[in-house]
C-alpha cells in the first residue's frame, strides 16, 4: 500500500515537515515517517515509524541534527521502546561530533551487564561520569555504581546494589574485591 504524504510549510513557502501515513498511522518502511526541516530547507530531524510506533531495526529511529549538519542525538527504538543490544540506545553528540553522553537500554530500561549503562564525556573525550545499571536500578557488585571524574582526574564514587546505596565501610570493602557476595 502506498503511503499518504502530508506536508506543512513555513510562511516563506519552504517545506516545514513531511509525514507518511498508512491507514491514519505514521508508517514508512523505506525511510523516515516524519521529517522536519528548518526554514532554509535543511533537515532538522528524522523519525522512523512502523504502525504508529517509533521503530527501526537497522539504525536509529530518531535522529536530530545540529545546524552544521552533524548529528546532535540519535536514539534506537524497537516498538516505541529505547532498545539496542549491540551498543548504546541513545547517543548525544557535541557540535564538534564527539560523544557527549550515551545510554544503554534494553526494553526501555537502563541496562548493561559489561560496563556502565550511562556515560557522560567532557568535550575533549575524557569520561566525566559513569553509572552502572541493571534493569533500571543502580547496581554493581565489583565496584562503585556511580563514578565521577573531575578535570584533574579526582574521583567521586558511590556504591549501589539493586538500587540501594551502600554506605557501610565493610560492605564497600566487600564490593571492592573481597569476593563475598551481598
Amino acid at each position: 500500500m502506498k503511503p499518504e504524504i502530508k506536508k506543512t510549510y513555513y510562511q516563506n513557502g519552504e517545506i516545514r515537515s513531511e509525514r507518511y501515513y498508512i491507514k491514519d498511522q505514521l508508517h514508512r518502511e523505506d525511510g523516515p515517517a516524519i521529517i522536519w526541516y528548518d526554514q532554509n530547507g535543511k533537515i532538522e530531524s528524522e523519525s522512523y515509524y512502523i504502525k504508529n510506533q517509533l521503530h527501526r531495526e537497522n539504525g536509529p529511529a530518531y535522529i536530530w541534527y545540529y545546524d552544521n549538519g552533524k548529528i546532535e542525538e540519535e536514539s534506537y527504538y524497537i516498538k516505541n521502546q529505547h532498545h539496542r543490544e549491540d551498543g548504546p540506545a541513545v547517543i548525544w553528540y557535541y557540535p564538534n561530533g564527539k560523544i557527549q553522553k550515551e545510554s544503554y537500554y534494553i526494553k526501555n530500561q537502563l541496562h548493561r551487564e559489561d560496563g556502565p549503562a550511562y556515560i557522560r564525556y567532557y568535550e575533549n573525550g575524557k569520561i566525566y561520569s559513569e553509572y552502572y545499571y541493571i534493569k533500571n536500578q543502580l547496581h554493581r557488585e565489583d565496584g562503585p555504581a556511580y563514578i565521577r571524574y573531575d578535570s584533574n582526574s579526582k574521583i567521586e564514587a558511590e556504591y549501589y546494589i539493586k538500587g540501594k546505596e551502600i554506605t557501610d565501610d565493610f560492605q564497600i570493602l566487600v564490593i571492592q574485591g573481597l569476593g563475598i557476595k551481598l
